[in-house]
């Protein structure tokens, strides 16, 4: 048996996720745009830091590196007991061995963007770093038995040092490496510019992980050779409150093989089931998990679940998730309506459209800084009179500054903005940093606005994700708060869908209703997707929009336009539909 590192990192919370992928079994992430994105940034990251290290040879074996000492190599296997690992460049010279892992992961800050300290205040690795410590632990594993098995006089004299390589916060991507620059096929990257090596020196921040490697490795130990026994051994899957989040737990049931269905067998069709239940994992049976307790006594239902084991401060919510899950009708507080009410108009319901990755599609932009390129915003006024006004950033400049006061533009005036999460005070409080380290000019209002809205004790700023967690929960969305199940849920039992204002998204076929978001735009001549139903698809549409197809083909770059504008559009008519569904039920009472 053998187990790669891809494999146990996968593995790490249940075994059976490794025996899916090597079975080929349908997931989530496969066709994921999400997904190829995260590769695509990690393959370009990785063509980066080798052109800082050009003439370091590629696949050179670790026996070779220590027999011609000194010598260096990229992409250097590492083989023993079955484990499996690929490090991303190894050094030897007379005094050391030094593994670096490389990574198109943010340097770890805090709120105020200060470095995060490696270890936590009492002595364990800190939680930002936890995920990649196991990543280099395995690979230390695996590279510390192979030297033990060489020769001591080779290895002896030399200490070993673990590295991670991650990309510095505060690099400012240099216009030979902005990310549109970059074409990435089959793992290969295409690059259209040469960039200079002063442009990406400063691109990485490194940090010496041997001390965090060291205490890790006992335990990363013992987790790799357990994981490996259950494979070899066969050992059935462990149902757990942690299968909720596992990437095999589709709805498509069929000829092929379904990778949940394959865990949970009859239970999988428990309705409600269990894993509906919002943090079903607070949820304990005698100290223990209560999913695998209640799996382990072959019971999946909402029904079986103890309630009086709920954890005090998700009581409310879940009882509430519970209530309408068993009766199938939804469930809304009666406070929920008098907050409403008491909102001041004109109401404003928001939504942004950003753009995030390890290298900024503009000059100066930072690692992973949120660059706002779209909003929209249906506005509904006293009379009840609904309007609708939208933003697309199509220029070369960063869009900071005209974000910013395009924004005051229309929610300035605003009695209450209503949002859904806080990712619009993120890109807001990106573009005021952003604005302000480009020197690019904002008006001392837009500027005073801003600071108000990021503000979370502004009351003048409503988070609707927040009430539907707090006051709100529709069977029909399967425990789900996110604004697509909520309105998908609504739409298909409320009167709404039948205002005039909505009616572009009423359709049906073979007698069910569809969701608004099926009746977008579809197949617009992008070489990379053929829909736009969330914001990473609206991300790589607008790059293909302006630097892809739609370069070069005008009939691409205006379907692509459209598309955005129709998707962010949706977004917020569905900010309004709920809010007004949710306003409804003071005429019902």
């Amino acid at each position: 048996m053998r187990l790669t590192k891809s494999e146990f990192m996968k593995g790490r919370k249940c075994h059976q996720r490794v025996v899916h992928g090597r079975d080929g079994i349908l997931s989530k992430h496969d066709e994921s745009i999400m997904m190829d994105e995260l590769s695509d940034n990690g393959h370009i990251i990785h063509y980066l830091f080798r052109k800082l290290w050009q003439r370091t040879p590629v696949g050179v074996s670790l026996e070779q590196l220590v027999d011609e000492a000194p010598a260096s190599s990229h992409e250097v296997r590492l083989s023993a007991s079955g484990f499996e690992a690929r490090a991303d460049m190894i050094h030897v010279d007379a005094r050391r061995i030094q593994l670096l892992e490389v990574k198109s992961e943010k340097y770890p800050t805090d709120k105020e963007g200060n470095a995060v300290e490696l270890f936590n205040t009492h002595g364990g690795v800190s939680s930002d770093f936890a995920e990649l410590i196991v990543d280099v632990t395995y690979q230390a594993l695996i590279l510390e038995e192979m030297l033990a098995s060489m020769p001591t006089k080779h290895v002896a004299p030399r200490a070993v040092q673990y590295m991670l390589a991650l990309l510095h916060p505060r690099y400012a991507t240099r216009a030979s490496v902005l990310r549109q620059t970059f074409d990435v096929s089959n793992g290969v990257v295409h690059h259209s510019k040469e960039p200079r090596t002063t442009d990406i020196l400063r691109m990485f921040r490194y940090l010496d992980v041997t001390e965090a490697v060291r205490m890790m490795m006992p335990i990363i130990e013992a987790e790799r050779r357990e994981m490996l026994r259950k494979i070899d051994q066969q050992e059935p899957p462990e149902l757990s409150s942690k299968c909720k989040s596992c990437e095999y737990r589709t709805t498509i049931y069929g000829e092929e093989p379904n990778g949940f269905l394959g865990c949970w067998q009859e239970l999988t069709f428990s309705s409600p089931h269990i894993l509906e239940v919002p943090n079903v994992h607070l949820v304990k049976i005698d100290g223990e998990d209560a999913v695998s307790v209640l799996a382990g006594r072959g019971k999946a239902s909402v029904a079986d679940l103890p309630t009086e084991q709920l954890k005090p401060g998700y009581n409310n919510i879940q009882q509430r998730v519970i209530r309408g899950l068993l009766s199938g009708e939804e469930q809304q507080e009666p406070e929920l309506v008098q907050l409403l009410a008491n909102c001041a108009a004109p109401h404003a319901f928001i939504d942004v459209e950003a753009f995030s990755g390890p290298l900024s599609l503009w000059p100066g932009g930072y690692p992973y800084e949120v660059s706002a390129f779209q909003w929209s915003c249906h506005t509904l006024d006293s009379d009840g009179v609904l309007s609708h006004r939208e933003w697309l950033h199509e220029g070369p400049e960063h869009p900071a500054a005209t974000f910013l006061t395009s924004m005051y533009d229309v929610l300035g005036s605003a009695g209450t903005v209503y949002i859904w999460s806080g990712y619009e005070r993120t890109a807001v409080s990106h573009a005021l940093k952003a604005a302000s380290r480009l020197q690019q000019e904002v008006s001392p209002e837009t500027r005073a606005w801003a600071n108000a809205f990021i503000n979370d004790e502004n009351p003048n700023v409503v988070d609707m994700l927040a009430l539907a967690q707090r006051y709100y929960v529709h069977p029909g969305a399967k425990g789900s708060n996110s604004i697509k199940k909520v309105l998908d849920a609504i739409w298909k039992q409320h009167h709404v869908r039948f205002l005039p204002q909505f009616e572009q998204y009423y359709e049906k076929i073979d007698g069910f209703v569809k969701s608004p978001y099926d009746t977008l735009p579809v197949d617009y001549g992008s070489a990379r997707l053929a829909t736009i139903r969330d914001g990473t698809q609206a991300m790589v549409a607008y790059q293909d929009m302006l630097y892809g197809k739609g370069r070069e083909h005008a009939d691409v770059r205006d379907s692509l336009r459209h598309a955005l504008l129709e998707y962010c559009k949706l977004d917020t008519a569905a900010m309004v539909i709920i809010h007004q569904a949710w306003l409804a039920r003071r005429e019902e009472s």
